[in-house]
């Protein structure tokens, strides 16, 4: 059947009849047809999974202060997420790009369920506390990966770039319905409400879940063995991927990037308190502004990458003004210089990732191999997450952040080469082209320019 624009593309039957395997939106659906319920499914999986990993921060210093744990445990509580992660990643990516997702999804709202009753149960401890973060962890590299692939999958190639836009401010958006959720707890010196709250939204979505298996259930069980191609079966797609080299590279971007994102994102809050004596309450609402700016960036790069936007600029040049606001950080001193410089942050750390979210899809070149190329670059991120955090908290004893500035500036540096590398790796090699509809073999209209 014709595709958006204009070739033609093998429809469900087809790769079943040839043994190939179908796609994410082809096991949501059963067509090729774009799926706004699907986009919104994925979409609510991804936010909440984000809702889970930044529950922490705004509550941290509450938890420091009632708790007393180590400065590296509160650093290790956010980066136990990005352990599972590191294992999970690569498997979880391949066996979604060719296995129904919906048992997967299951799965990891089962860990979730766990992972906070036990935080509930003994927060206490430490080790418990950093236990139960790893099998939240666990949960989210699923729901990380299925997400995105669920929301793009159900997706047009026309509406593939703001869908990945959208999909991309899965971050922020969960980052600040957690702010927003922990301000009345931190109000009065509480953290246990999140918890709850996270229960309760993990009930609602196994609910979503289950509605949307049972609709499909008929259907799946007809086509099961069929989706499942012979050991011997070969992918197809129209489009080479891209050199290795590359791949290993966006995933050491990424690994770096998100590092420095989520040490900045994790000890902001404690910052403010330490450095400039805001209150926990007043601290948890500086923490939103650029989480929220963040958010808005996402989904307006996602619409300037549809519209021909340069993506290689866009990706290198983000990453290299956040390496410049590391740098500049002790000369904000003022609440001005200190705005402009949260201002600042959360406009370009909102371009980088939907760049790095949609690198799989300008790689891969078809659906199947994005899947297994999304999990790579999600061990990159998961490493940054786990080390990020607790480096930060590593040279930064109580009340001194002097190290801090120059050594994550000059690792957000390392990584905006990393960004120019790609950039010119991907034009060299013709893949920005055909992304963008005019090289031979394009699979997507107009998008990730130049």
């Amino acid at each position: 059947m014709p595709d958006r624009i204009g070739h033609s593309t093998p429809g469900p039957r087809a790769k079943l009849a040839e043994g190939r395997p179908l796609t994410a939106r082809e096991h949501a659906s059963g067509t090729a047809t774009a799926g706004w319920a699907g986009i919104g499914f994925g979409f609510a999986l991804a936010v909440f999974a984000a809702f889970e990993q930044f529950k922490l921060p705004p509550v941290l210093p509450v938890m420091l202060a009632r708790y007393g744990y180590d400065r590296l445990v509160g650093g290790g509580l956010m980066s136990a997420y990005a352990i599972a992660g590191l294992v999970l990643s690569l498997p979880v990516g391949r066996a979604l790009a060719r296995r129904d997702p919906g048992r997967f999804v299951a799965t990891a709202l089962a860990l979730f369920m766990i992972g906070q009753a036990l935080a509930l149960v003994f927060p206490a401890s430490g080790a418990a506390m950093l236990t139960s973060r790893a099998i939240e962890g666990a949960g989210f590299t699923i729901l990380a990966i299925a997400g995105p692939l669920i929301a793009a999958g159900a997706a047009d190639a026309r509406h593939l770039p703001l869908v990945v836009g959208l999909t991309t401010t899965w971050i922020p958006t969960g980052q600040v319905l957690a702010n927003l959720a922990a301000l009345p707890a931190v109000a009065r010196g509480a953290w246990t409400p999140l918890w709850w709250v996270g229960l309760a939204l993990t009930g609602l979505l196994a609910g979503l879940a289950l509605a949307r298996r049972r609709r499909q259930g008929a259907r799946d069980r007809t086509r099961r063995d069929a989706r499942r191609p012979p050991a011997h079966a070969e992918t197809h797609g129209a489009i080479k991927p891209a050199p290795r080299s590359v791949v290993v590279v966006a995933a050491a971007v990424f690994a770096l990037w998100s590092g420095q994102y989520f040490a900045y994102m994790t000890w902001l809050p404690q910052y403010l308190v330490e450095a400039h004596g805001l209150g926990a309450e007043n601290a948890a609402l500086a923490y939103t502004l650029p989480v929220s700016i963040v958010g808005l960036l996402c989904l307006a790069t996602g619409v300037a990458l549809r519209a021909g936007a340069p993506f290689a600029p866009l990706f290198w040049g983000s990453i290299a003004v956040q390496a410049g606001v590391w740098f500049l950080v002790p000369a904000a001193d003022g609440a001005a210089a200190g705005l402009a410089s949260l201002v600042v942050y959360g406009l370009t750390a909102g371009i980088t990732p939907v760049c790095l979210f949609t690198l799989p899809w300008i790689m891969a070149g078809a659906e199947a191999r994005a899947g297994g190329l999304l999990g790579a670059l999600m061990t990159g991120r998961n490493l940054g997450v786990l080390l990020g955090p607790v480096l930060l908290a590593a040279i930064a004893p109580a009340g001194d952040w002097s190290a801090v500035w120059p050594l994550f500036g000059a690792l957000t540096a390392i990584a905006g080469g990393g960004a120019f590398f790609i950039g010119r790796r991907l034009r060299a090699t013709g893949a920005l082209r055909r992304a963008s509809g005019r090289g031979p073999a394009s699979t997507r209209s107009r998008e990730f320019t130049r």
